[in-house]
């Protein structure tokens, strides 16, 4: 089972802080600035059309932002609500414990009780 982790953080900078489509999050600090707030810094990651550099890697100018703890909470309530998944689990029930080379281990969702409906 290949479970698809959710990027909340991206998520919310693009839905709610209105980034452009595709912006990702590359830099995360939770250790300093306001109290409930995050700092992300990240891009929208593109790809070279033509030239030398066809094919390979190229990023929009570097964007940051504070972003509020409870702006993720709240889009991942309305995430719910439109998809009737679990935000945590992304509606699978389970959870990724630890991936090895040869395997990975889940745990059931406590979020959901492991029924991927969110509670």
């Amino acid at each position: 089972m290949n479970q698809q982790e959710i990027d909340w953080y991206s998520l919310t900078a693009i839905k709610v802080y209105n980034l452009p489509e595709g912006w990702q999050y590359k830099v995360i600090d939770k250790t300093k600035g306001p109290a409930g707030y995050i700092w992300l810094e990240g891009y929208v990651s593109t790809t070279y059309k033509r030239g030398e550099k066809k094919g390979q890697p190229r990023r929009t100018s570097k964007q940051g932002l504070w972003i509020k703890q409870a702006d993720i909470q709240q889009y991942q309530k309305e995430w719910e609500t439109l998809t009737g998944k679990c935000s945590q689990c992304n509606g699978t029930g389970k959870l990724l414990q630890a991936i090895s080379p040869d395997e990975e281990a889940y745990k059931e969702c406590t979020a959901c009780n492991a029924t991927g409906k969110p509670q």
